[in-house]
C-alpha cells in the first residue's frame, strides 16, 4: 500500500511540476484574424495546409511537457531551458480538417521588454504582445516554433532559428 501511495504522488508531484514551470502570464493567443500574422511573420517555413484559424484556450495551450523537454536536449545537446525566462504566442490553426496550435516561444528578456516599452509608446497599445508577432532574427535555438495536436498530446511540426 505504501508503494502504491508513493507512485500516486510521485505521479501528481510530476504533473504539477511539468505545468507550473512556465509562468502564467507569458502566454498570449491570437484572435482568428489575427493568426495568419503572428506565422508569417516567425515562421521560416510555415506548416504545410494550413486552411483556417480558431482560438484556443488557454488550457488548450500545453505546458513545456516531458516530451518537448527532451526532444529539445536531444535537438540541441548543450542548451538549457529555463522555462521561467520564456514567453510564447499561441495561435489555433486547421490543417486537413484537424484543430491544431502553433506556438511560438521566445527568450521574455530585456531586449523583449524594451521592444515592448517601444511598441506601447509608439501605438499606445498595452496589449501589444498579444497582437504584434514577437520575432527575433537568428537569436539561436532559444527562439522556436511548435505545432501541437491535442488530439494526438503530440507535436506534430517543429522549427528552430538558426537552422535552415
Amino acid at each position: 500500500m505504501k508503494t502504491l501511495l508513493f507512485f500516486v504522488l510521485l505521479t501528481f508531484s510530476s504533473v504539477l511540476l511539468a505545468n507550473s514551470d512556465f509562468p502564467d502570464n507569458r502566454t498570449e493567443i491570437f484572435g482568428a484574424g489575427e493568426a495568419s500574422k503572428l506565422i508569417a511573420a516567425v515562421a521560416y517555413r510555415p506548416p504545410d495546409g494550413i486552411t483556417g484559424y480558431w482560438v484556443p484556450s488557454s488550457k488548450e495551450i500545453p505546458a513545456p511537457d516531458a516530451w518537448l523537454k527532451s526532444f529539445l536536449h536531444h535537438s540541441m545537446p548543450g542548451s538549457t531551458w529555463d522555462w521561467a525566462k520564456y514567453g510564447r504566442q499561441a495561435a489555433g490553426i486547421i490543417i486537413g480538417g484537424k484543430k491544431l496550435i502553433f506556438i511560438s516561444y521566445f527568450i521574455y528578456d530585456s531586449a523583449f521588454e524594451a521592444a515592448e516599452a517601444k511598441r506601447r509608446l509608439e501605438k499606445t497599445d498595452f496589449e501589444s504582445w498579444g497582437t504584434t508577432p514577437y520575432h527575433v532574427f537568428d537569436g539561436g535555438d532559444g527562439y522556436f516554433r511548435v505545432v501541437y495536436d491535442p488530439t494526438k498530446g503530440d507535436y506534430v511540426w517543429r522549427e528552430f532559428n538558426g537552422s535552415a
